[in-house]
């Protein structure tokens, strides 16, 4: 029963030197005690039960202290697996845990989880409350979700664009997972918790949900679903987590791929705190890398960088809802390739998507703040936004503030999808204190796009500030940028003459305290000003 396993130290010296000197988990360097779930008799099948079998081995080596429970090659079919402390769960190569599709094997791990989309919500591997524990690849976990077609009519979850896709004629009938609806993994209240190179295939539900956990390392997963039919299968879900290093991932999936949440369960939130997540590819049918918009508790200090993303429906997203405050995010060097999905899936195929609501009429006004975006380039579809929530006066400003937009490259493409939404290349409303520097937007069409406008819109934005935007290629009869209702805000004219009749639009009886720095140039003839606006501008050179 005994065998003696010598892992390597590698993660163990990476998880000693990023979480401070935690009590060594089940990656250390030691003799570890393996316990083969075949010797506890679970049977290679795709049909057979092995539940029982498994969670036997479980909790065989949970007696004795902790060690590894091995998966060996083969299928193994299983409804939900508890893990204890100080256990490391290895999916050899060739081994696969297998969802059984049948509900009444599970238990409903998830309830009174709010918003999750159901109230039967169960999982396969499921830890709570736990210390020191793990799941390691390279072998997999794998669904077998079950789907139906479902027309959509309005009034429907898509505002506005249920209706638009109408009147464009598309085929309004959208997937559906049906039950079970199954998290294929699921870990709540842990500590010391890795996930490495293990496989998360086809799961019906969130495929990795970690909930109020800390001290996290995720590397070398490869996630994946339908891109077409995987209707709420999130790739990585890290809801209400302090602590966490994601690197190293192929994330494809239906819905986001990488999601930070701040869910809501029993009364119970948890902020979202010290977050890393670089060098990952991923694919999208809504959003890549994405805050929200389960939004209960606040998010702060939060890095995603060196990730490319494609074949997405959405590049970056910060989405509040709940009235949480979101602060300190940055998103850096990233290239990407957005293309609009079919209505029913969230997003416009755009670069990036900041913007406060209420979920409904009670909920509270959050606030975004302290966003750095940069070193951004690629191709999309769809308008890229920043919009806050529209109050009255000084609260028409304070959702969204100090949001940097820097080395930002977008080639703007005709849509893949016949119900047109995109107009403006990059769409700036209801914030303040933003600043834009080397922000270049082509047009890429070989003939004008009817629904195409400016380059750049602002739209009651004040203290703002906008150096060298380019918009090149700009839509027929529309300025490049459109500064309309804004207030105390700087451009600096670019240095080379921009291309089309205007290039700024100033536009609005709000207008006030606008400075426009010329150096070197005489006059500004594709500079166009409304009437009332005139008295706002003040030019220097």
């Amino acid at each position: 029963m005994w065998r003696l396993l010598l892992r390597c130290s590698h993660t163990a010296l990476l998880l000693s030197g990023l979480l401070g000197g935690l009590a060594a988990n089940a990656f250390s360097a030691q003799l570890v005690p393996v316990y083969n779930i075949v010797d506890y008799g679970a049977r290679a099948s795709a049909t057979a039960n092995s539940q029982a079998a498994i969670q036997r081995a479980i909790e065989a080596c949970a007696r004795a202290g902790g060690g590894q429970v091995l998966v060996p090659a083969g299928t193994f079919a299983t409804a939900s697996l508890y893990l204890r402390s100080n256990i490391d769960l290895h999916l050899a190569s060739g081994a696969t845990l297998l969802a059984l599709p049948d509900s009444t094997l599970y238990h409903n791990d998830k309830a009174g989880l709010l918003d999750a989309g159901d109230s039967f919500i169960p999982a396969l591997v499921v830890a709570k409350n736990l210390t020191n524990i793990s799941i390691t690849g390279p072998g997999a976990i794998r669904g077998e979700p079950r789907f139906a077609s479902v027309l959509v009519a309005a009034p429907d979850a898509y505002p506005g664009w249920t209706v638009n896709a109408e009147r464009a004629g598309v085929d309004m009938h959208a997937p559906r997972v049906r039950n079970p609806k199954i998290s294929l993994v699921y870990f709540s209240a842990c500590q010391n918790v890795t996930l490495q190179d293990i496989q998360v295939i086809d799961s019906p539900n969130w495929s990795c949900h970690l909930q109020w956990c800390h001290d996290v390392m995720v590397s070398g997963l490869r996630i994946s679903s339908s891109l077409e039919r995987g209707a709420n299968s999130d790739g990585l879900d890290l809801d209400g987590c302090k602590r966490v290093l994601v690197s190293d991932c192929i994330i494809r999936t239906g819905d986001d791929a990488i999601c930070l949440k701040t869910t809501r369960q029993g009364g119970r939130s948890e902020t979202c705190e010290d977050i890393t997540v670089t060098n990952c590819t991923l694919a999208s049918s809504s959003c890549a890398l994405k805050i929200g918009t389960e939004t209960n508790a606040d998010f702060r200090r939060i890095l995603f960088t060196n990730c490319t993303i494609n074949d997405t429906n959405r590049g970056l997203g910060i989405i509040v809802r709940d009235g949480a405050t979101v602060e300190h995010v940055v998103f850096s060097n990233v290239v990407l390739d957005c293309r609009r999905k079919p209505f029913f899936w969230w997003g416009n195929g755009e670069a990036f998507h900041l913007t406060v609501l209420k979920r409904n009429a009670g909920s509270k006004v959050g606030r975004i703040a302290h966003v750095r975006i940069s070193g951004l380039s690629g191709r999309v579809e769809g308008t890229s936004t920043i919009t806050g929530f529209a109050g009255e006066g000084a609260t028409a400003y304070a959702s969204i503030s100090e949001v940097e937009l820097t080395d930002i490259d977008l080639s703007m493409q005709p849509e893949s999808e016949r119900d047109l939404r995109a107009d403006d290349g990059l769409t700036l409303r209801n914030a303040e204190r933003l600043a834009l520097r080397h922000v270049r937007l082509t047009w890429d069409a070989p003939t004008p796009v009817p629904n195409w406008r400016h380059g750049l819109a602002l739209h009651a934005v004040r203290d703002f500030r906008i150096e060298q935007f380019e918009s090149l290629g700009a839509a027929p009869g529309f300025a490049a940028l459109l500064l309309a209702d804004t207030q105390r805000g700087w451009l600096g004219w670019p240095a080379l003459v921009p291309s089309g009749p205007v290039y700024c639009q100033i536009a609005g009886a709000q207008t006030q305290v606008l400075r426009i720095q010329a150096a070197g140039v005489r006059r500004l003839p594709q500079l166009a000003v409304e009437p009332a606006a005139r008295k706002a501008i003040t030019l220097t050179r």
